[in-house]
């Protein structure tokens, strides 16, 4: 992952206009644990591209880790206005909602994230809820529901 950052660095040094790679930067950084530096190449990002919805994400998604869950909620609202259809943005948004404590809420978000992808429903959100207290959810005929300690 470090020499996707240096790539980036490089790349920036020809264009340094350029939100994606700013975003790229972004996102090199916070695989590395680079949680603040990445941070700041987000907001690069985003001031040279407000609309981008991947910029947006990785905004959600750092503070997610820093701990800012409701600065990271309107990250992840952000992303969804601009692009709803994919599936691991509103389990992104669950995670934070149930880190919240807004179960239902985070369940609506999984449903959304089951309706777009509905073959994946186990394995994606198995592996995605595992940080967030072995939390399952599944869609049962229009129905969510929340099974605890699967």
């Amino acid at each position: 992952m470090y020499e996707a950052f240096e790539c980036c660095d490089k790349c920036l040094e020809i264009d340094s206009d350029d939100a994606n790679l700013w975003n790229h930067k972004c996102w090199a950084l916070y695989k590395l644990g680079r949680y603040d530096e990445a941070l700041i190449n987000c907001v690069k990002s985003l001031d040279l591209n407000p609309e981008s919805s991947n910029a947006w994400n990785s905004k959600g998604m750092i503070l997610g880790m820093l701990g800012e869950y409701e600065g990271a909620l309107i990250c992840f609202n952000k992303e969804l206005e601009l692009c709803s259809q994919r599936a691991g943005s509103w389990v992104d948004k669950g995670n934070i909602l149930m880190k919240l404590g807004h179960i239902q809420e985070a369940i609506e978000s999984y449903n959304k994230a089951m309706e777009l992808y509905p073959k994946e429903e186990i394995w994606y959100l198995r592996n995605d809820l595992k940080d967030n207290n072995d939390y399952l959810v599944k869609d049962t005929e229009n129905v969510g529901y929340l099974l605890k300690g699967h």
